[in-house]
C-alpha cells in the first residue's frame, strides 16, 4: 500500500465495491448528504469496518441525530488491506429507514436528510431478489483496480446496485405450501428513491457576473505574468520566475467503468408465476404508500446538496446549524490602478451599511473608497499624493466618522501600519524589533527581535480587547510568528514561532470567539508546490503549529498561496486563497467550520483565463467583501466581490 492509500479512507457501497477516496472528498460527501451516515467506512490498520456514524473522527460532520455510540475499530499495523465489508447491515439500516417513514416518523427540524446521488430515474429495490449469481470477491483486486474495472463511482450504499456479474445458478426449489407464510413474513418494503437525472457532482455554486465590467475572458493574453505577493521577497521570486514541479500530484480517487452481466432466468411454473405477481402487487401497493409519504414529506424537509451543511458543534443547540456563504454579487472591478506591493486595508462603517478601502494606485499615491455591499456601488472620498514612499493607506472608522491615514516609509521606523485604535497606535520594525509608536511619539519596543527580512505586521483586532500580531522573519527560509498586545500596544504573550514547512509565505491572521487563526503558504524544497498551511490557538493563546489544508477539488491545481482569513458568525471561518501556477492563477473562497472542516462547496471568484490573485476579507455581519487583484498589460486591478453569510 503507497503512502497516499494509507492516509486515505475507504468506503464500500451494498455491492461489497470498494472505492479509496482523500478525507477531503469523505467528508464532503457525508456532510452533504451524497453518502448516508450509514456508510462504510475503513483505514489502514483498522481491523473491522465501520458505519461513518459511529467514528468519533467523522462525528463533527453528520448531524447530531444521525450520531451513534463511537466505537473502536481495533488496530492492527500490519492489516494494509481492507477485510471483506460486512454489506448486510446496510439492510438493516435501510429497513429501519424504511419502517419511520411508514410509520409517519420525519427527521428533526434542521437535520439533513441524506440524498442518493443523481442517476435520473427512480429506484425501488426488488423483493425477493434475484437468483444469487456466482460467489465473487467482495473488494476489487490490485489488478482489477488498476485496470479500473472496479466500481469506483460515489454510489451511496442504498442505492441499486449494478446487475449481477458471473453466471447465476439455478434458484432453491418452490414450496408451493410456504407461499402464504412467505407473504406474511415479508420485509417491510424498501424506501422509494428519487433521483436527480445526472451523475455527475453539483457544479460548484457560482452565479454568472451582472456587471458589465464583470467579463474576465479578454483578460488573458500570452504576455500576462505572475501577480507579485505583498512582500519584498516573493516579488523577487516572481521577477526571478517561478519553478514549477515536474507534476501535480494525483488523486487516489478514480471512477472506472460500470460493470455489466447478461442473465437468463430460468422457466418458472405456472404456480411460481402467480406467487410472483401476487407478491409483486403487494409490493406495488405498500410502494405506492411509501412514496407518498416521501414526497409528503419532501415539502417540510429540504435536503438539496447545495444547501446541506455541517451540525453546530455542542453548545449551540439543535436550531444552530453551520451554512456555506453564497455567492452575493459577483466579481466586478472596483479601481482602474493599484500597487500590487501594498496591502489594501478594509474597515467597515459603525452604520454596517458600506466597507471602506485604503489602498496605493501607485507608489507615492494614496486613495481610499466606500463600498456598499448591495451593489458594489463605489464611492472615492479620499485621494493624496505623498512625499515618501507609502507603506500603508488605513481607514479609520471607530469613532464614528471615516477617515483615512497614511503611513510613510521611515528609516528608523520602517514598515508602519497604523491601527484602528483609541490610542493613535503605530506598529513598525526598529533595529530592536517589533515596536509600537503612538503619534508622533517615539518608538518603544514591544518584542526585541532580529528584524532583517521581515514583512509588515498584520493584525487583527481579539473579541476580549487588544490585537493578535502576525509576522515573518528571515525571509521565505525563516518563520512565521504570532504574538499578543493589548489596547495600548503592550505585550500580553511573547512572539512565538508556528512551526511548519521548512519554505513560508507571508501570513494573515484573524480572530473569533473561538480564538486566533493564522493561514499562510508553505512547502517543503523549491521543487513542490506552495500548499495553504492554517494553524488555531483558543482566547488568549497563539498557534504553535500549523497543518496543511487541502484544497477542494474545482480549482486550477498547482501552488496554493496568499491566504486571507476572517471569522465569521456562528462558529465559521472564511478562507480565501489564490491558486494557479505562475502567470494563470485564480482565487477562491471556502467556507469553514469550527474545525477547519469545509462547509459546503467553494467558491471560484475569478474566472480561469484571468490572471488574478492575492486579496483580502471583510466581514461585518452577515455581509462579506472580498478583494483581489487582476493584472490587465503592466497594470493592477482591484477587483471585488461580496458573499451572504447568514
Amino acid at each position: 500500500m503507497s503512502e497516499d492509500e494509507a492516509e486515505s479512507w475507504h468506503w464500500a457501497d451494498a455491492d461489497g465495491v470498494v472505492s479509496i477516496v482523500d478525507e477531503w472528498e469523505l467528508l464532503s460527501s457525508l456532510s452533504t448528504g451524497t453518502l448516508p451516515h450509514y456508510t462504510l467506512v475503513w483505514r489502514a490498520h483498522w481491523t473491522q469496518w465501520l458505519p461513518a456514524c459511529q467514528v468519533a473522527e467523522l462525528a463533527n460532520t453528520l448531524p447530531k441525530d444521525k450520531l451513534e455510540a463511537a466505537v473502536a475499530p481495533g488496530n492492527d499495523p500490519l492489516r494494509n488491506d481492507p477485510p471483506p465489508p460486512p454489506v448486510d447491515r446496510y439492510q438493516a439500516y435501510q429497513t429501519r429507514e424504511a419502517a419511520a417513514k411508514l410509520l409517519g416518523k420525519r427527521p428533526k427540524a434542521g437535520a439533513r436528510v441524506p440524498t442518493a446521488p443523481p442517476t435520473g430515474r427512480m429506484n425501488v429495490a426488488p423483493t425477493p431478489p434475484p437468483p444469487p449469481p456466482a460467489p465473487r470477491p467482495a473488494q476489487p483486486t490490485l489488478v482489477e483496480s488498476a485496470l479500473g474495472t472496479a466500481t469506483a463511482t460515489l454510489r451511496p450504499p442504498g442505492a441499486v446496485p449494478p446487475p449481477p456479474r458471473g453466471v447465476p445458478t439455478p434458484p432453491p426449489a418452490f414450496n408451493e405450501q410456504a407461499l402464504p407464510e412467505a407473504i406474511m413474513q415479508a420485509p417491510p418494503s424498501p424506501q422509494i428513491q428519487m433521483m436527480p437525472p445526472s451523475e455527475e457532482p453539483a457544479p460548484v455554486s457560482v452565479e454568472a457576473p451582472t456587471n458589465p465590467q464583470a467579463a474576465l475572458a479578454p483578460l488573458a493574453s500570452p504576455e500576462s505574468k505572475p501577480l507579485p505577493s505583498w512582500s519584498e521577497d516573493l516579488d523577487a521570486e516572481v521577477r526571478a520566475g517561478a519553478r514549477a514541479p515536474a507534476r501535480m500530484k494525483e488523486s487516489a480517487y478514480s471512477p472506472g467503468p460500470p460493470a455489466t452481466a447478461v442473465y437468463r432466468a430460468p422457466a418458472k411454473s405456472p404456480l411460481v408465476w402467480v406467487a410472483v405477481l401476487g407478491l409483486a402487487g403487494l409490493l406495488a401497493v405498500v410502494g405506492i404508500a411509501v412514496l407518498f409519504v416521501v414526497l409528503r414529506g419532501s415539502k417540510d424537509v429540504a435536503a438539496p446538496r447545495a444547501s446541506a451543511t455541517s451540525s453546530a458543534p455542542a453548545g449551540g443547540g439543535d436550531k444552530t446549524r453551520i451554512v456555506p456563504c453564497k455567492l452575493d454579487k459577483p466579481a466586478a472591478r472596483l479601481a482602474p490602478a493599484i500597487m500590487p506591493s501594498i496591502a489594501p486595508v478594509t474597515a467597515a462603517l459603525s452604520s454596517g451599511s458600506k466597507f471602506a478601502v485604503g489602498y496605493a494606485s501607485s507608489g507615492r499615491e494614496a486613495e481610499g473608497i466606500t463600498i456598499d455591499p448591495s451593489s458594489l456601488a463605489v464611492e472615492r472620498p479620499f485621494r493624496q499624493k505623498t512625499a515618501h514612499d507609502i507603506a500603508a493607506v488605513v481607514p479609520l472608522a471607530r469613532g464614528g466618522n471615516l477617515t483615512f491615514t497614511i503611513d510613510e516609509e521611515e528609516s528608523g521606523f520602517r514598515s508602519p501600519r497604523s491601527l484602528d485604535s483609541r490610542s493613535r497606535l503605530i506598529l513598525g520594525w526598529t533595529d530592536q524589533g517589533l515596536a509600537k509608536r503612538q503619534g508622533a511619539g517615539d518608538p518603544t519596543t514591544i518584542w526585541p527581535s532580529p528584524s532583517d527580512k521581515v514583512t509588515d505586521p498584520r493584525v487583527a483586532a481579539l473579541v476580549s480587547g487588544g490585537y493578535a500580531v502576525t509576522v515573518r522573519r528571515g525571509g521565505q527560509g525563516g518563520a512565521v510568528l504570532v504574538g499578543l498586545i493589548d489596547e495600548m500596544g503592550d505585550k500580553k504573550s511573547a512572539l512565538t514561532e508556528v512551526g511548519s514547512k521548512p519554505q513560508v509565505g507571508t501570513p494573515a491572521i484573524a480572530a473569533s470567539d473561538r480564538g486566533v487563526i493564522v493561514a499562510f503558504a508553505g512547502r517543503p524544497t523549491d521543487d513542490s508546490y506552495w500548499t495553504l498551511q492554517v494553524g488555531t490557538a483558543p482566547p488568549g493563546s497563539t498557534p504553535t503549529s500549523a497543518q496543511s489544508f487541502a484544497t477542494p477539488p474545482g480549482g486550477l491545481g498547482a501552488d496554493a498561496i496568499s491566504p486571507a482569513i476572517e471569522g465569521l458568525p456562528n462558529d465559521r471561518w472564511l478562507l480565501q486563497w489564490t491558486e494557479g501556477a505562475a502567470g494563470r492563477r485564480q482565487v477562491r473562497i471556502q467556507t469553514l467550520g469550527f474545525d477547519l472542516v469545509p462547509v459546503g462547496d467553494p467558491i471560484n471568484l475569478s474566472a480561469e483565463e484571468a490572471n488574478a490573485g492575492q486579496g483580502v476579507v471583510m466581514v461585518q455581519g452577515e455581509k462579506a467583501l472580498s478583494l483581489f487583484l487582476v493584472r490587465r498589460g503592466n497594470t493592477h486591478e482591484l477587483w471585488g466581490a461580496t458573499l451572504s453569510c447568514p
